[in-house]
């Protein structure tokens, strides 16, 4: 913002099978939780930052990535393979409705 730059949040996407972000996580679940923590943390910061003017995902459902078909967790979308809604979506439901209750 002291820059005068606006900022997009474009085609976020965290690697599976990367260490950095999971590397404590031993199940499923624990990857799941994980990743709704990080893409919730991005969105809260673009949503907080007068100069982020847009947040884009690159894909709705993991059945459908740049990275081909994902079946196994925590794949990269908003949605499982079988579009069923993922820990993330309804992070990003509680963010964006300004509640942090699960």
């Amino acid at each position: 913002a002291a820059l005068d730059l606006t900022v997009h949040v474009t085609e976020l996407d965290v690697d599976p099978a990367s260490e950095a972000y999971y590397g404590n996580c031993t199940t499923p679940d624990q990857r799941l939780a994980a990743q709704a923590e990080i893409y919730t943390s991005v969105l809260r910061v673009c949503s907080a930052a007068p100069n982020c003017g847009a947040f884009v995902l690159w894909a709705p459902s993991d059945a459908h990535t740049d990275r081909g078909n994902l079946t196994e967790a925590p794949g990269v979308a908003l949605l499982d393979y079988h579009y069923e809604p993922k820990d993330v979506f309804w992070a990003y439901a509680r963010e964006l409705n300004g509640s942090s209750a699960a």
